[in-house]
């Protein structure tokens, strides 16, 4: 996990992001009854209020994203020319914080039902009913964790793009297993007769009889 980062390095962050080439002090105009003195004076302020507004155990990261996410919060809170007040950066930087923690809460439950839906198919072989969709259809196959044939077969619901893929992948094991079990079971043969038939007819692929066998 990354390690927050060291106040130091925090700071220059927010000032560069307040008063740097891009900065968002730049974007405005500081108040024309302010001397030089001043100026330096109330964008000091602004920093530190805008320092402490925001978490403190944010990475280099997360904080990048933060003060994104504080100068696009402040653009709709404000549409004047001038710097903007203290109250304003700082209710800007609380909205962009509350953000972040609802997308983080989000995110720590999206995560415990993927884990849901993988432990129960590698217990039962199927979806999880009220759980599979296909964007965690899609999750599962990128971490390898089962094929867009094998989720096709085991009933999962898939995205566009998964069907497709499906459609062009072999056949999976567990589709061949169950081809073998319902020619045996139909014509009343062992699954070895079974097999060997499908294989003769081009049904199932030969240099897989062994495997779909396990």
């Amino acid at each position: 996990m990354t390690a927050p980062l060291h106040p130091r390095d925090r700071r220059a962050a927010i000032v560069d992001a307040m008063t740097g080439p891009e900065g968002l002090l730049r974007r405005y105009r500081p108040s024309t009854h302010l001397d030089e003195t001043l100026r330096a004076t109330e964008a000091r302020d602004l920093i530190e209020d805008l320092d402490a507004a925001l978490p403190t155990d944010l990475t280099a990261d997360d904080l990048g994203t933060m003060l994104d996410d504080t100068r696009r919060a402040l653009r709709r809170r404000w549409g004047g020319p001038w710097w903007p007040s203290s109250v304003m950066l700082v209710e800007a930087a609380t909205e962009a914080t509350q953000a972040a923690r609802r997308a983080h809460s989000a995110n720590a439950a999206e995560r415990i039902a993927l884990q849901g839906l993988v432990d129960f198919y590698t217990a039962h072989g199927r979806p999880l009913a009220g759980v599979a969709t296909p964007k965690r259809t899609s999750a599962m196959i990128r971490r390898s964790i089962l094929t867009a044939r094998e989720a096709r077969h085991a009933g999962f619901p898939l995205t566009d793009e998964d069907e497709t893929d499906a459609r062009r992948q072999p056949l999976c094991d567990a589709e061949i297993a169950s081809a073998i079990r319902c020619r045996a079971r139909l014509r009343g043969i062992t699954e070895d007769v079974a097999r060997a038939e499908l294989v003769a007819a081009g049904e199932i692929p030969g240099h897989r009889i062994r495997g779909a066998a396990a």
